[in-house]
């Protein structure tokens, strides 16, 4: 009977342990997905800032120029 509550508990473990290993995984992968966009985002902002630097600046030295 010792042996047979051992395996049920082992067994139960297991079950568990792989039910909850699938949601934690997705819930990680979901993260990674949205920090890498939020990341992105982030560059392509600073992209725009500079690009828009660049254009205000060349503007004040053809404005300095004339």
């Amino acid at each position: 009977m010792n042996g047979v509550l051992t395996t049920v508990v082992a067994i139960s473990g297991t079950l568990a342990g792989s039910t909850l290993t699938y949601p934690l995984g997705l819930l990680n992968t979901r993260r990674t997905e949205r920090t890498a966009r939020d990341e992105r985002l982030r560059q392509e902002r600073i992209s725009a800032y500079v690009a828009f630097a660049e254009a205000m600046t060349d503007l004040r030295q053809g404005v300095i120029a004339k």
